[in-house]
């Protein structure tokens, strides 16, 4: 009887709270996350709100909004009771008012631009301009410089009909430089310039002609290595790539807040209502690139894949963030309870798997460590 009544005191509010308006769920559409498609509403926030609200037994609708930022306003007004979208959790934004549950989702705003291919001729340039190729470059010229002078030194000691090379150091040098680069390329112990050669300096040919081996294997390993990241690349990986270029980002999003923290010209910030619009801007070369969280950027580049658009995506964020359910205060005023039960149904869900397994369903492309919330390590 008392395990009962504790139920029925405990579940009352929110029994009450179904039996009134459903309440108002804001959503800003973003593909993968949550949109509406032919009456459904679709996405990783879309299935982990029916969840939490199946749970709590709420009545709810969805309500789309054009632009990210009347999220925020919506809340703040308390025109809409809860919001969705991978809304990042900042102290700026719980300052203001905005409360938020605990995280559910972890990652950070990255840039993405078009793929930039290269000439092949510039390439290799370049390719031959990395400290790695040409640093090998001279250690490989400096070990052949060395055996040059052991086979010049010894060669000038043998008698006139036996010498192989010119006693006088100039041109005898670049004479032994030249058998040194023929031995690295190929050695032939029986070749008549070979055997005219003193014993010392055939023996000494042995290591160099494995020296030269191995130096050339690394050399062209490094090149190639090098010559495959110039030959399609894209400029814009980190913040100083994107001087004195077009980015475009949705208005009072952590992307936006980025750019003015770094001083970012205004006039080099285009403003669009959704991601698709900045795809769009992308293509028509309108903009440079977009700032943006990484998982609508990854769906973003695998839109290009599919459409023959090649994009790449910076390979780190430029920032750690956390997303958050945002709840307004006139919700919370009415349900005391209703924050901290959406926070126990969301580390209960992180605990057994179903976020995880939401993460996987919509998010594939994504590694574990940048989706991944873990309340372990202190991370919230």
């Amino acid at each position: 009887m008392k395990y009962f009544l504790f139920l029925l005191f405990f579940f009352a509010p929110f029994s009450a709270f179904a039996e009134k308006e459903p309440i108002r769920v804001g959503f800003h559409s973003s593909h993968r996350i949550i949109e509406e498609q032919n009456g459904k509403y679709m996405g990783f926030d879309a299935e982990l709100w029916k969840r939490i609200a199946n749970e709590l037994n709420l009545s709810f609708e969805f309500v789309e909004v054009d632009q990210f930022s009347k999220l925020l306003s919506g809340i703040q007004s308390d025109e809409l009771d809860v919001a969705l979208s991978f809304i990042t959790i900042t102290p700026d934004r719980i300052q203001k008012g905005v409360s938020f549950s605990f995280p559910y989702f972890s990652s950070g705003i990255s840039l993405i631009s078009p793929s930039q291919e290269r000439g092949t001729l510039s390439s290799l340039m370049r390719a031959f301009l990395v400290p790695a190729v040409w640093k090998t470059f001279l250690l490989f010229f400096a070990f052949t410089f060395l055996f040059a002078n052991i086979f010049w030194f010894v060669e000038r000691r043998s008698g006139p009909l036996d010498r192989a090379l010119s006693p006088k150091y100039i041109p005898g040098i670049f004479q032994a430089l030249w058998y040194a680069f023929i031995t690295n390329s190929h050695i032939h112990l029986g070749h008549d310039s070979v055997k005219k050669c003193h014993w010392v300096t055939r023996v000494f040919s042995v290591p160099l002609w494995i020296l030269g081996l191995l130096m050339t294997s690394i050399l062209v390993a490094q090149l190639v290595h090098a010559f495959s990241e110039f030959s399609s690349v894209t400029s814009i990986q980190t913040m100083e790539d994107l001087h004195r270029k077009k980015v475009a980002v949705l208005e009072k999003t952590t992307s936006h807040i980025f750019l003015q923290k770094y001083d970012f010209p205004e006039k080099d910030i285009v403003f669009v209502d959704n991601i698709s619009d900045a795809y769009d801007l992308l293509e028509n070369k309108t903009i440079d690139a977009v700032m943006y969280d990484y998982p609508s950027l990854a769906d973003m580049q695998l839109r290009g894949e599919k459409e023959g658009f090649s994009l790449l995506l910076s390979d780190q964020t430029l920032t750690d963030d956390f997303y958050g359910i945002a709840l307004s205060t006139h919700f919370q005023e009415q349900f005391p309870q209703i924050r901290s039960r959406i926070n126990q149904i969301i580390l209960q869900l992180l605990d057994d798997g179903t976020i995880r397994s939401l993460r996987q369903k919509w998010f594939q492309e994504l590694t574990p460590e940048k989706s991944e919330v873990d309340y372990s390590k202190g991370k919230h």
